[in-house]
């Protein structure tokens, strides 16, 4: 058996290549092995409130991400920030929903969450007299709402995986050592 010392340093001690290196290393840790359920929560939580917020749902302002109890009917089945596709279920009306583009006569509108996708049911628009162009309208509303919901949680899955996230982690984390050209120890 033989002994063998390894030098470590802390982040501050190294020098600013070796930061950018560590900073790098830990960036893509933040996007990979430790990506986990919270961060994953996390986003779908960005996603809801997201669309709370621009279908006007009750509560979606004031309490904010920490608070939200989610939209009233309305449930966040799946989403793909990648693809940019998110599938949400339920039935929007105007108590949930105010800030859509209702119509005299047009109640409710049910959301289908398929495999990746919301899809806008067109059988609640058959029970009233509304023209075409009035239920474009209101599927064109949802469809540009749910592309601001998935964009909101690409942006919080590009926020976690960020430079500035990784070089505040390096920066703060005490116990961490790297190695003098910025591996993690």
């Amino acid at each position: 058996m033989r002994d063998v010392t390894k030098t470590v340093y802390s982040f501050e001690e190294l020098s600013e290549t070796s930061q950018d290196k560590a900073v790098g290393n830990v960036r893509e840790k933040l996007n990979g092995s430790w990506w986990d359920s919270v961060d994953i929560d996390d986003v779908a939580v960005e996603i809801h409130v997201a669309f709370a917020t621009e279908l006007g749902s009750p509560g979606s302002v004031e309490s904010g991400a920490a608070d939200f109890d989610g939209i009233d009917g309305i449930t966040l089945e799946a989403w793909d920030t990648d693809q940019l596709t998110v599938a949400f279920r339920g039935v929007l009306h105007r108590d949930n929903a105010p800030n859509l583009p209702w119509v005299e006569g047009l109640e409710d509108v049910h959301l289908g969450g398929g495999r990746r996708s919301t899809e806008v049911d067109p059988r609640n628009f058959d029970d009233y007299s509304a023209t075409d162009h009035e239920h474009q309208v209101m599927i064109d509303a949802i469809r540009d709402l749910l592309d601001q919901a998935i964009r909101a949680g690409r942006d919080e899955v590009e926020h976690k995986t960020s430079d500035e996230v990784a070089r505040d982690w390096c920066e703060n984390n005490e116990v961490q050592e790297y190695e003098a050209d910025g591996t993690l120890a």
